[in-house]
């Protein structure tokens, strides 16, 4: 949930992005995590990331809001959110996909793809 402990909780409880007062603009949920987009554009995500889906480098569990500076760099500015996958689009339509690869989820020949991918989208 993003509150910095693993308890659920029967009743909503105001989470907050540490370290960031920025608000929240967007939330994009995962099968396994969460994201949050910031007004200025920064994405944090919290919760599984064993394959990755968290683009952060990381493949260690996120209890609180962890910031996925790679993002913001690429320019995604909205996600679509696989179970342990993830697409992230651009302004100028590129798509990029991360996270769990297997059965061709992401689009790769490999099933062991981790890291960010770059397609264009044609219209």
């Amino acid at each position: 949930m993003g509150l910095g402990n693993k308890t659920q909780f029967q009743e909503p409880k105001q989470a907050f992005i540490p370290g960031d007062s920025s608000p929240v603009e967007s939330i994009f949920v995962g099968g396994c995590y969460t994201f949050l987009r910031t007004q200025e554009g920064d994405f944090y995500g919290f919760g599984d990331s064993a394959n990755g889906a968290l683009a952060n480098g990381e493949r260690d569990d996120k209890i609180t809001p962890t910031k996925a500076t790679i993002l913001k760099e690429k320019g995604i500015v909205r996600l679509i959110s696989g179970y342990r996958h993830c697409y992230g689009i651009t302004r100028d339509n590129r798509l990029y996909a991360w996270g769990k690869g297997s059965n061709g989820m992401l689009m790769f020949v490999t099933n062991k793809c981790r890291s960010i991918r770059q397609w264009s989208i044609q219209r």
